[in-house]
């Protein structure tokens, strides 16, 4: 079989997406993805306190009357505490979502390709447009959580280049903060873009979902999202602005390493100097995945539930059943449930974790 770095680039059909989530393989490491930024997030606030104490000493060491820094990031560490309790109510919350679609919504309009009643799929389609409209309130909280993501985002970024100018009058500052703060601008400006577009799918390919779902990890499958391609205009700016992220990631992994072996110091300044833009880079890149998964998948479901809800109400034949019916039909599988299943591990409620 051809590796996955090898292989062709392919256009994704919906029977495709399926045989991709519901692969054993594929479907484990994204689980092992899932448990490892939950793990990540975890471990940044620790290290969020663990500069928060080595500030403290900086604004001791520091000349009388200067701004002290250690309650602005105190602040922020208190910020980034909440968002990442968001993200896992957040995982929770979509996870029990696409349940219920599978349980409920996926057997209810099979059961109306059978009998083909008026009176059926009339009530068939308000329970959709019901639970369309809890699923839309609950989409709201992603897009807050992406606002509440991007802000504190911006807020690292310029404190990490206010702390760059206090810096340069304490010690031999080299080039390097320099060319770190034009690549966080970069990636910030780059994330802030991947959301906007993200944004603006109303109904998506079912290519993104498995995107944002493969990329997640970095174990080796059968599987690439390297190897997709991205149909329409859309889409294919957002593929463009996933490389150049990943350009910029690795932009900053040099620099940093570069910044850390330059500087042997001890000294509390040339360690803070060194942690902040580590952390800094660490967040920001950490919660993307994620939250561009949450969106994905708020905007697949969206999409096939649009799709049930125009079937049952304009059309009805056979011949032009929604793509997920028809493979919950002829296979029982579907795109969510190994996804939810996913998010449970992410959010801490997988049961056999317990």
């Amino acid at each position: 079989m051809t590796s996955p770095s090898h292989a062709k680039p392919k256009s994704l059909s919906y029977p495709d997406a399926i045989r991709v989530f519901n692969d054993d393989e594929v479907m484990q490491s994204l689980k092992e993805a899932c448990q490892k930024l939950s793990d990540s997030g975890t471990a940044l606030l620790k290290t969020f306190e663990t500069i928060s104490t080595q500030l403290r000493t900086f604004d001791m060491q520091s000349a009388p009357g200067g701004e002290p820094l250690a309650p602005k990031w105190t602040a922020f560490q208190k910020d980034f505490t909440e968002i990442v309790r968001h993200h896992r109510a957040n995982a929770m919350i979509i996870s029990a979502r696409l349940k219920m679609f599978c349980a409920v919504i996926l057997p209810l309009t099979v059961r109306n390709t059978e009998e083909n009643g008026v009176q059926q799929c009339t009530e068939t389609a308000q329970i959709l447009e019901s639970f369309m409209n809890i699923s839309s309130d609950t989409m709201s909280n992603t897009r807050a959580l992406v606002e509440d993501q991007l802000k504190l985002n911006g807020n690292l970024t310029s404190f990490h280049a206010d702390f760059v100018k206090i810096a340069k009058f304490k010690t031999d500052v080299q080039k390097e903060p320099e060319d770190l703060m034009a690549k966080y601008s970069e990636l910030e400006k780059t994330i802030r873009q991947i959301y906007l577009f993200n944004g603006q799918v109303t109904e998506p390919d079912v290519t993104l979902l498995t995107f944002s779902a493969l990329r997640m990890s970095s174990r080796c499958t059968k599987f690439s999202h390297r190897q997709l391609i991205f149909p329409g205009p859309v889409l294919t700016t957002i593929k463009k602005l996933y490389e150049a992220l990943e350009d910029t990631q690795n932009g900053i992994a040099h620099a940093l390493y570069n910044s850390q072996v330059s500087h042997r110091q001890t000294d509390i300044t040339t360690t803070v100097r060194i942690a902040i833009p580590s952390l800094v880079s660490e967040e920001i890149i950490m919660t993307e995945p994620s939250l561009t998964f949450f969106v994905s998948i708020w905007a697949r479901l969206q999409a096939d539930c649009l799709d049930i809800l125009r079937w049952l109400q304009e059309d009805r034949e056979p011949l032009h059943i929604p793509f997920c019916v028809k493979a919950y039909v002829e296979s029982g599988h579907t795109l969510y449930l190994s996804v939810a299943e996913a998010l449970d591990v992410y959010s801490g409620s997988d049961s056999r974790r317990k």
